[in-house]
């Protein structure tokens, strides 16, 4: 994305837009996992060609479990990574949502864990 436009569109380089990204966490493959927190969603840039695609939730805030863009979710904050899952902590929910192969499920409610 370009400083100072705010927004959620997937896109490569500066044709990106993020809404107050938080979370980042890096892959195996040098992709990079960002919790995009106002836009409720989970965007990936592609290690190598700065290509922003969204891999879970939308920008519809929500609480849905589903793959891909059909998960919601509520401000999420902070991603971490496991052997096969990506883990997901949302604010407002107050709760960690793992997400695996893209299929996203609930772990862990209403607690906070960490």
């Amino acid at each position: 994305g370009q400083a100072g436009q705010r927004g959620c569109a997937d896109g490569e380089g500066a044709a990106a837009r993020f809404k107050n990204p938080f979370g980042v966490v890096v892959d195996g493959s040098n992709n990079i996992l960002v919790a995009d927190t106002s836009s409720h969603c989970i965007r990936m840039i592609s290690g190598d060609k700065a290509l922003v695609t969204t891999v879970a939730g939308s920008t519809e805030a929500g609480d849905a479990d589903g793959t891909g863009v059909l998960a919601r979710f509520n401000n999420p904050v902070a991603l971490a990574l496991d052997e096969d899952s990506l883990l997901v902590l949302e604010l407002s929910q107050h709760r960690l949502r793992v997400v695996k192969a893209f299929v996203e499920e609930e772990i862990c409610r209403p607690c906070l864990c960490l």
